[in-house]
């Protein structure tokens, strides 16, 4: 919903006289972004914690800090949180931000073509996300990941022929199939690291997995070109 979101704000902001986009357009999307700010702030206020965390807490078993003791007791785990994230994410960022670039400055399409891809393409994300959820529940999150995977980096080369052939049409559905199997990596991950960690630090070990490899991802976009 966020990709969905983002990208259908800034289609209609760049519908703008370009020195008007230039000069405040831009700007509204992310005064905009502040009411989301607040219903992000609802939802960890309103979010319970786990029986288990509740369980360890009032027996005085959490970690006055987790980090140290994540770094000390479980780094190997957290390498492979981390990796688990980087292919869902690296993707995610150069679909998101490389590929804006890419269609506008050196295909020379106008911005609106690729936009409205991600636009559409965000809408298959939503619905891919529930499916493979629940074939996850189903089937394991490390069966449907692995195929998830899998089906992203088998489709890496033919998404950028379609892109290619500046068709605004074969790029929504380059971007339905850069979307889908990307929404697959996110809808089973939440499953799969939490079981990579024990409870004292399966927060920090959840939250450090994503933010690293984030952190690592988001030089994807800026090293595209080079290959």
């Amino acid at each position: 919903m966020g990709t969905l979101l983002s990208t259908a704000a800034i289609t209609l902001v760049s519908l703008l006289p370009q020195a008007d986009f230039m000069s405040w357009g831009w700007r509204v999307t992310f005064i905009a972004s502040i009411i989301l700010v607040g219903v992000a702030l609802w939802l960890r206020w309103n979010v319970e914690e786990t029986p288990e965390f509740k369980e360890l807490k009032a027996g005085e078993g959490t970690k006055k800090a987790p980090v140290i003791e994540l770094f000390r007791t479980a780094p190997g785990r957290l390498g492979i949180g981390v990796c688990t994230y980087l292919v869902g994410n690296a993707g995610f960022f150069i679909l998101t931000t490389f590929m804006i670039s890419y269609v506008t400055r050196l295909l020379g399409l106008p911005s609106s073509v690729i936009l409205t891809a991600m636009t559409i393409g965000a809408v298959a994300q939503m619905v891919m996300t529930v499916v493979a959820g629940r074939l996850a529940d189903r089937f394991g999150a490390a069966r449907v990941g692995i195929i998830g995977y899998s089906i992203f980096i088998a489709l890496a080369f033919p998404i950028f022929w379609l892109v290619d052939t500046k068709d605004p049409a074969l790029i929504i559905v380059a971007m339905v199939l850069a979307f889908g199997p990307c929404a697959i990596t996110y809808a089973i991950i939440g499953a799969l690291i939490e079981r990579l960690f024990p409870a004292e630090v399966k927060y920090t070990g959840m939250g450090l997995s994503a933010d690293l490899s984030a952190v690592v991802a988001g030089f994807m976009p800026a090293l595209a070109p080079c290959f």
